[in-house]
């Protein structure tokens, strides 16, 4: 079973809310899970995969929360081998070009780093979708799926 570190970054409540789904499905299927402190070295913490639940603030900013793990990563591009990294990013798209940005940064970090994902990224539109629990629910269930095989 897989050791799921979940980092997240809310501005209003969605994010966390996705979090607190993929947690509790996650922990159902066997495998276990957290809700991860965000320090410097979360990257460090014994986890074989984890999920960045985040919205988008500013032009596209990372939130607070997930700043310093987000920076700590950017900076010193860590090794971290044997692991896996996955993203739910939240965003507006009439935001234009930083639409969902704070997830794209780690999506791109992630890749900078060599971090394979489980599964292509889940970009939630707040234009298209008013419910970002629904709308992640059968990314998840993908997810979950993908890590009892």
């Amino acid at each position: 079973m897989a050791k799921v570190g979940i980092w997240v970054g809310s501005v209003f409540g969605g994010a966390e809310a996705v979090a607190q789904q993929a947690l509790q499905r996650l922990q159902q299927a066997g495998h276990q899970a957290q809700l991860m402190p965000l320090e410097a070295d979360a990257y460090q913490q014994d986890w074989t995969h984890v999920l960045v639940c985040t919205s988008t603030t500013g032009q596209g900013d990372v939130p607070d929360p997930l700043n310093l793990v987000y920076y700590q990563l950017r900076d010193t591009l860590p090794q971290v081998t044997g692991r896996y990294a996955d993203v739910i990013a939240l965003g507006d798209s009439s935001y234009g070009d930083t639409f969902a940005g704070a997830g794209r940064k780690f999506i791109e970090v992630f890749a900078e780093m060599a971090v394979p994902a489980v599964q292509a990224a889940l970009i939630i539109d707040a234009c298209e979708e008013s419910d970002p629990v629904a709308a992640s629910a059968t990314w998840l269930a993908q997810y979950v799926a993908k890590l009892s095989d």
